[in-house]
């Protein structure tokens, strides 16, 4: 089992991308923006820290969203915990996107504080 990283280490983070339908970009935007019904959801739950929301410059309708959380276990039991919320608000924002796709999950690392830099 992989190990999860302190909060000393950095936090947990998950990236999705979006590929939303063209015309429902403002209601996705609205939708998974910093005070969407996935943030409200999000927000119930322990260790939950926020969500960052991307609109590609270049591609039409591409997104990300960046969603932290304290470690990768107050994720899982967020998702344990809320589970069924969160099929019926998947379910609901379907029909906005045409596709969406794990990124990937990762350690956010904090930035080197001047006490840590040194000269190389």
């Amino acid at each position: 089992m992989p190990s999860i990283p302190s909060r000393a280490s950095g936090h947990y983070a998950y990236v999705w991308t979006f590929q939303v339908k063209s015309g429902c970009e403002a209601q996705f935007e609205k939708t998974y923006g910093s005070k969407g019904e996935w943030v409200g959801l999000f927000g119930r739950a322990p260790g939950y820290l926020r969500t960052e929301l991307l609109r590609d410059k270049a591609v039409p309708g591409r997104y990300l969203t960046i969603d932290h959380w304290e470690s990768e276990l107050s994720h899982r039991e967020f998702r344990q915990q809320f589970d069924s919320e969160f099929r019926q608000l998947d379910q609901l924002c379907e029909h906005m996107t045409d596709s969406e796709a794990l990124v990937g999950d990762f350690v956010v690392v904090a930035p080197r504080t001047s006490d840590e830099s040194g000269s190389s």
